[in-house]
C-alpha cells in the first residue's frame, strides 16, 4: 500500500533540516530529471536566503561520494541520485531520490520505494525534491510546473500516457499554482516547434507517416492528408494553432487508419494522452521574453512550451556537458543562457541521430543476440564502444527499444559504451517495456546483481537501469543478466 502521508511527513523532516543548515550543497544528476530536481532545490533555498551551490555528478560511486563529503558545507542535499549509496552516507547528507535504496533507513532519506511508492512511474527525483521544497514554504507549489518536466523527462508518463500516482498530485498543483494546463491531445513530440507537414512527417512514435495516403513523397502524402479533410495547411501552420474541432477531425481520421491497418489500442494510447502545456511567465519569468529573443530563434524557444520538449533541452544541456546552462534555464533565465541551450540542442539531435545509425547499420556496433558464440535468450545488446557517448547512451537503448524499425520491443535493450572518465570501466543501460516488468522484471535487480557479479556496480528502476562494468568482462555481465532476467520473467 502506498504511504503518501508516510512520504510527505519524511519529506517535511529533511525540510526542517534544510532550513536549519547556513549553507548547503545540493548535489544533482545530470540528466532532465536532475536538472530539473537541481532547479527545485535550488530555488527553495534562494527564497529561504539559505547561501548554497549546486554540484552535478554524472554517477555516484564511492570515489565521487568521498570527493563530495569533504566539500566544506554544513549540509549536502542530493536530488535524483544517492539513493544506491546511502548506506555509505553520514550524518551531514540527506538524500531526495526515486531511485531504488540500498538501504531501508528512513532517516534523512526520501524516497517513494521506502513508503510503498513506484519511484519508476509515480515519482521522480524532481517530484521528490518539490515535496521538500513545498514542506520549506507552501509558497513554492509553483515549482510544480518543474517536476512535471522532470517527470516526463524521465519517461514517467509513458506506461500510460500520462503521470500518475503522486505525479498525478503535482499535475493538479501545476494546474493550480502555475498555470500548467493538462489536457488529452497528440503525443506526437515538437507540436511547439514543428509545421503540421514536418510534424506529421518525420513523426515516430507512432510512425504517422503509415497511416497517411499512399504516396511517394511522404511530405506531399502529408499535405493531401490535411487538405482531403478540409484544413487547408503549409509550413506556418502549427498544432497548437488549430482549432479544437480541426485537432478532432484530425484525431478521429488517424484512428480510424490505425484500425483499418489493424493496430490496437496500444498503437492509440502511442498516439494520445495527457499532455503538459506550459505558461509562458513560470517561476516569475514574466510572458514577454520571447519577442526580446532574436527573431531566428523564436520558433525554436518554444519548446519551453511544452514539458517534454522542455525536458529534452535540459537534456541536451546536461548530457553534453553543461548542467549548469540547463539549470539557469530551469531557474528562470530566458535570455543568454536559453540561447546557448538552443544552441546546444542542435548538436545533440546530430548526435542522437548518428548514434542511432551506427547501430541500425550493425556490424560491429550492431544489436545482438548472442556473445562467445553462446546464444541470450532473454535480452538483446549493442555495443557503442567509444563512437557513442556514454551520456546519451540510454536515450539512445530507449529509442532503440521503442523503434518499429529495430522490433526489439519484446525483450530487454542492453547497450554499453566506453566510460568517459577515464576509468577502466564501461558504461551500461539497460531499457525494458511496461508489458515486460508486468511479466516480472525487475531491470534494477537484475543489472545490480549481475554487474556485483563481475566487479562492477548497478541500480536504478524495474523498468530502466545502469551499471557500471570492467573492460573485457561485458560477455560474463550478459549472460549472467540473461539468466537472472529468465528467472525473473519465469517466476522463479
Amino acid at each position: 500500500m502506498s504511504d503518501i502521508t508516510g512520504f510527505e511527513k519524511s519529506a517535511a523532516a529533511a525540510a526542517v533540516m534544510i532550513k536549519n543548515a547556513r549553507r548547503v550543497l545540493v548535489i544533482a544528476h545530470i540528466d532532465a530529471d536532475g536538472i530539473t530536481a537541481a532547479s527545485i532545490a535550488s530555488l527553495a533555498l534562494d527564497r529561504e536566503c539559505i547561501t548554497h551551490r549546486v554540484r552535478f555528478a554524472k554517477k555516484l560511486d564511492p570515489s565521487e561520494l568521498q570527493a563530495i563529503l569533504a566539500e566544506d558545507y554544513e549540509l549536502l542535499w542530493f536530488v535524483d541520485l544517492g539513493s544506491g549509496i546511502f548506506s555509505q552516507m553520514n550524518a551531514k547528507c540527506i538524500v531526495a531520490d526515486h531511485h531504488r535504496p540500498d538501504s531501508l533507513v528512513k532517516e534523512r532519506h526520501v524516497n517513494p520505494h521506502l513508503f510503498g511508492i513506484d519511484g519508476s512511474a509515480e515519482v521522480s527525483g524532481a517530484g521528490v525534491a518539490y515535496a521538500i521544497a513545498v514542506a520549506m514554504n507552501e509558497q513554492n507549489r509553483d515549482l510544480s510546473v518543474l517536476a512535471i518536466v522532470g517527470a516526463v523527462g524521465d519517461f514517467q508518463e509513458s506506461a500510460h500516457s500520462k503521470l500518475v500516482g503522486y505525479n498525478h498530485q503535482i499535475v493538479m498543483d501545476a494546474c493550480r499554482y502555475a498555470g500548467v494546463k493538462a489536457e488529452i491531445d497528440i503525443r506526437t513530440f515538437g507540436k511547439q516547434t514543428k509545421p503540421l507537414p514536418i510534424l506529421f512527417q518525420y513523426a515516430t512514435d507512432p510512425k504517422l507517416i503509415d497511416y497517411l495516403a499512399d504516396q511517394a513523397d511522404d511530405r506531399e502524402a502529408c499535405i493531401k492528408f490535411f487538405t482531403d479533410l478540409g484544413i487547408d495547411i503549409d509550413d506556418t501552420v502549427y498544432w497548437p494553432q488549430l482549432s479544437r474541432q480541426e485537432k478532432a477531425t484530425i484525431v478521429s481520421a488517424l484512428v480510424n487508419r490505425m484500425l483499418d491497418k489493424g493496430r490496437g489500442l496500444s498503437h492509440v494510447r502511442k498516439l494520445l494522452g495527457e499532455v503538459y502545456t506550459l505558461p509562458a511567465d513560470i517561476i516569475g519569468t514574466g510572458d514577454d521574453w520571447l519577442q526580446k529573443l532574436p527573431a531566428e530563434m523564436r520558433n525554436s524557444a518554444r519548446v519551453l512550451f511544452d514539458a517534454k520538449e522542455f525536458a529534452t533541452l535540459l537534456n541536451a544541456c546536461g548530457r553534453h556537458e553543461l548542467p549548469e546552462v540547463g539549470l539557469a534555464v530551469g531557474k528562470g533565465d530566458r535570455s543568454e543562457q536559453l540561447l546557448r541551450a538552443l544552441n546546444q540542442q542542435n548538436g545533440h539531435r546530430e548526435s542522437l541521430k548518428c548514434a542511432i545509425e551506427l547501430v541500425k547499420l550493425g556490424k560491429e556496433n550492431g544489436i545482438k543476440e548472442e556473445v562467445g558464440g553462446q546464444s541470450l535468450r532473454n535480452l538483446r545488446f549493442f555495443h557503442g564502444q567509444k563512437k557513442i557517448k556514454d551520456t546519451i547512451l540510454g536515450i539512445i537503448t530507449g529509442m532503440l527499444l521503442n523503434s518499429p524499425e529495430t522490433q526489439c520491443g519484446d525483450k530487454p535493450l542492453i547497450a554499453f559504451a566506453d566510460a568517459s572518465d577515464g576509468s577502466q570501466m564501461l558504461k551500461v543501460s539497460g531499457r525494458a517495456t511496461k508489458e515486460m516488468v508486468d511479466r516480472g522484471l525487475d531491470l534494477s535487480l537484475a543489472m545490480s546483481a549481475s554487474a556485483q557479479a563481475c566487479g562492477g556496480s548497478g541500480g536504478g528502476h524495474n523498468i530502466a537501469a545502469g551499471a557500471s562494468v570492467p573492460y573485457g568482462r561485458e560477455g560474463e555481465f550478459l549472460l549472467q543478466l540473461d539468466r537472472l532476467i529468465g528467472r525473473q520473467l519465469s517466476g522463479q
